[in-house]
């Protein structure tokens, strides 16, 4: 098991997280449309796809505790030398 979170794997994640985050940069502005889409397609659903409601609100909830939490991750980053995201 200590095999597995060698430095050079935990840096070749980290590169291939931070390369996603790139080239997803221009679409940030789909997030809030796409999270009202999700939210209204869970309320229809519940009652016809339960187990797909389900897993809506599950992703919503996630999204939701990413929100929250933003500001601790980039103050945990910072702290490890990472550049942080401007503030607005």
């Amino acid at each position: 098991m200590g095999t597995l979170l060698t430095p050079s794997r935990i840096e070749a994640v980290q590169r291939r997280i931070e390369s996603i985050v790139e080239r997803l940069k221009p679409w940030s502005w789909m997030w809030p449309p796409m999270a009202f889409a999700a939210g209204l397609g869970s309320f229809f659903l519940v009652d016809r796809q339960q187990w797909l409601g389900a897993a809506l609100a599950l992703g919503l909830l996630f999204a939701w505790t990413l929100l929250l939490s933003e500001g601790l991750i980039s103050r945990w980053l910072s702290r490890r030398g990472h550049p942080t995201p401007p503030v607005a």
